[in-house]
C-alpha cells in the first residue's frame, strides 16, 4: 500500500470513529510515522527483546520468508 493509500486508511478511520480532522501538523506526523525509511516497526532491536529469538529465527527464519537479524 502506498503513501497516499495509507493516508487514505487513516482518514478513513478518523471518520469511521467520528474523530474530525487533526490538522496539519499532526498529518505531517502522521506521514512520517507511515514513512517506511523514517519509522522501521520491525527493526533487528525491536525482535532482540523477543524471549528465545534466536532460536526461533533459527528455527523458522530463511531465505523465501526472511529472518529477523542480519548476523
Amino acid at each position: 500500500m502506498d503513501s497516499e493509500a495509507q493516508i487514505a486508511r487513516v482518514r478513513e478511520i478518523f471518520a469511521y470513529l467520528a474523530a474530525g480532522d487533526p490538522g496539519e501538523e499532526a498529518w505531517k506526523r502522521i506521514r512520517g510515522l507511515l514513512d517506511p525509511g523514517a519509522t522501521r516497526l520491525s527493526s533487528e532491536e525491536t525482535y532482540r527483546l523477543i524471549p528465545n529469538a534466536a532460536e526461533i529465527d533459527a528455527e523458522f527464519g530463511g531465505d523465501r520468508d526472511g529472518r529477523l537479524f542480519s548476523d
